[in-house]
């Protein structure tokens, strides 16, 4: 799980509004273009990749309180969706990728900070429980 400004920087994309939630978390992405099924599934930690710029992309991501709308294939917004997104603090980014290679790197981050984690952290407090009640008897 890593926040919006991470997910940015990482991914290189162009800021179209501002990062109205920059330490919003996100925990994976969303790929759809058919407005209402995005609605019925999107979820709030998710971030939103679409070709779609029209005005209902914000009303669907302000329904669904999602924290990041990219916008794939260098797609360009008019400003008025632009002004919309602004009041709705909806942070909206652009790349050049399609939506296929933008969710697989997405993926490909987020598989990397996950490894960065300790495996096994039951491990670790395993070890501590042992050093702190050494007399204890071990079943290990």
């Amino acid at each position: 799980m890593r926040t919006v400004s991470e997910i940015i920087e990482a991914m290189n994309l162009n800021v179209l509004t501002e990062v109205f939630r920059p330490d919003a978390e996100v925990k994976k992405g969303y790929a759809g273009d058919m407005l209402s099924h995005v609605m019925a599934h999107l979820q709030s930690d998710e971030c939103w990749f679409t070709i779609l710029n029209s005005m209902n992309v914000i009303a669907v991501a302000s329904l669904n309180e999602c924290p990041l709308v990219v916008l794939t294939e260098d797609v360009v917004l008019q400003e008025t969706v632009l002004e919309k997104a602004k009041a709705e603090e909806i942070c909206v980014c652009s790349t050049d990728m399609d939506t296929y290679t933008a969710c697989a790197v997405l993926n490909g981050i987020m598989r990397q900070w996950r490894s960065d984690r300790p495996k096994w952290p039951f491990l670790y407090v395993i070890f501590i429980c042992i050093q702190l009640f050494p007399r204890v008897p071990r079943m290990i």
